[in-house]
């Protein structure tokens, strides 16, 4: 008796099949990353994981926006502002904070701009407001602009594209025959 060696478009697709179907059914934690990938793909009804994602838990420390770092109710420190036309102004100097340098002693929570502060606790050791004693690094802290944007903060990246200046738009219109 004599076997059909030809095989046919059926058979084919079958062994195909059955060899997909060994491949993705072997131990998941033994396959390579290529086959991890493989076998987690969505559109692939029979890769569905067999185990369900667990949410993890939220962590319970408060996480700084800016930094990332924990902010605690004690590290919290009352800032107190001059107010100015409705805008907080250094109290030495009266100049409205803009884009300069403000720094807080921690004690009290006056802020002043940079200069003034160098210029008048600097030498006095005083807070400039109140006269508290300033004498470490550790008793003033200097605030940190957020950017000039929105999304100049929590590592956010930001890409113009502009066109070069050899960039000519090219307009095809159709007359209809009128020329």
């Amino acid at each position: 008796m004599y076997v059909n060696s030809v095989e046919t478009k059926e058979d084919k697709e079958f062994k195909e099949m059955k060899r997909v179907v060994d491949k993705l059914s072997c131990n998941y934690d033994n396959r390579t990353a290529e086959e991890k990938s493989l076998a987690m793909n969505f559109w692939i009804p029979e890769n569905t994981p067999e185990y369900k994602e667990r949410m993890k838990m939220p962590s319970k420390e408060i996480a700084c926006p800016g930094g990332g770092h924990d902010v605690t109710r004690k590290k919290l420190i009352e800032l107190n502002f001059t107010v100015i036309d409705d805008s907080f102004a250094c109290p030495a100097c009266l100049k409205k904070f803009q884009h300069q340098q403000v720094i807080v002693v921690k004690q009290c929570g006056h802020c002043l701009c940079g200069d003034c502060f160098r210029k008048f606790v600097g030498p006095s050791k005083q807070c400039y407001c109140c006269q508290i004693p300033v004498v470490k690094k550790k008793e003033f802290l200097v605030l940190e602009s957020g950017g000039t944007g929105f999304s100049s903060h929590n590592k956010v990246d930001v890409k113009v594209y502009k066109p070069n200046e050899n960039w000519i738009v090219c307009w095809k219109v159709d007359l209809g025959g009128m020329m």
